[in-house]
């Protein structure tokens, strides 16, 4: 046990808690701990624990070299463990090659309104963070050129990596609890969630909330004189709100009557939102069908 700290705790009711956290780390192994007590053990890895294979990422076929690593790394695991495994969280990823650059792609998921979702575009890409309290998700859509910087002793020990990452799209969704893994995967059984498929595609689709549905355009000839009355109200609120759903729904609640429900109304800014701003020079609705249909053959 001398690569492991050890830690005692004493709980109110005078139970014993005897934990050991492993000392020198492996690239790839975030945190290993042993609860003595309970007789359990916690693992924290990333795909990098693969080395050559880290391109391919944590799935039934890379399982043999996972624990082969982990057992280096300072414990020895019997190999069925893998099949009694719980997962608790989990960063789920696709690597994309698409037909244009990655900037693209992202300047066109940027265009999505994504009311569910609070949206956030960084130089190195764009994150979406789900608006709600009980087991929300996060998808981050981002190129590998600014990780690839940070990490260079990796890439530079695995050059042939660096090619493999060359103009991919990484979308990649984070399940940071036991509950939130269930609920996406219908399950926690490590070996079950490898087995499941498509995760990101209906991550994305969450995100997406139907808005492809919608042709982009601003002529209004062809509506009714109601539903150019609806549009012109939603482009002023758009300018005026900055495209924000949750401040133009606010502001249009406003005026309903205390008891009405404003789900006609939340209908009906999703759809001229999706118009107004997939008519930006910058969107392009392709990519986005583009993006949804990689995830679904991935």
């Amino acid at each position: 046990m001398k690569k492991f700290n050890v830690s005692k705790i004493i709980k109110p009711n005078k139970l014993k808690i005897k934990n050991y956290t492993l000392i020198d780390r492996r690239l790839g192994v975030n945190k290993i701990t042993i609860n003595k007590t309970f007789g359990t053990i916690k693992i924290n890895v990333s795909s990098k624990i693969l080395k050559d294979n880290y391109a391919k990422g944590i799935n039934i076929n890379t399982l043999e070299q996972l624990q082969y690593e982990i057992n280096n790394s300072g414990i020895e695991l019997h190999k069925d463990f893998i099949n009694d495994c719980q997962v608790i969280k989990a960063d789920v990823k696709n690597d994309l090659k698409l037909n244009s650059s990655v900037d693209d792609y992202i300047n066109s998921l940027n265009q999505l309104i994504a009311p569910k979702f609070t949206k956030t575009k960084y130089d190195t890409g764009i994150v979406f963070n789900e608006k709600i309290k009980a087991q929300p998700i996060r998808l981050t859509g981002y190129s590998k050129e600014y990780e690839l910087k940070q990490n260079k002793k990796f890439y530079r020990e695995l050059p042939h990596l660096l090619n493999f990452f060359d103009n991919v799209l990484r979308l990649e969704s984070r399940l940071p609890t036991k509950a939130t893994v269930s609920k996406y995967f219908k399950s926690n059984n490590l070996i079950e969630i490898l087995n499941a498929s498509n995760i990101n595609y209906h991550i994305l689709d969450k995100v997406i909330d139907k808005q492809t549905n919608f042709k982009p355009y601003i002529n209004t000839k062809k509506m009714t004189n109601s539903e150019e009355k609806n549009f012109a109200q939603i482009f002023y609120l758009n300018d005026y709100y900055n495209g924000d759903f949750e401040n133009i729904m606010k502001h249009i609640k406003s005026k309903l009557g205390k008891n009405t429900k404003a789900t006609y109304q939340r209908n009906i800014v999703r759809k001229y939102l999706s118009m107004i701003n997939n008519a930006d020079s910058d969107y392009n609705i392709e990519r986005i069908k583009e993006v949804r249909q990689a995830l679904k053959s991935n």
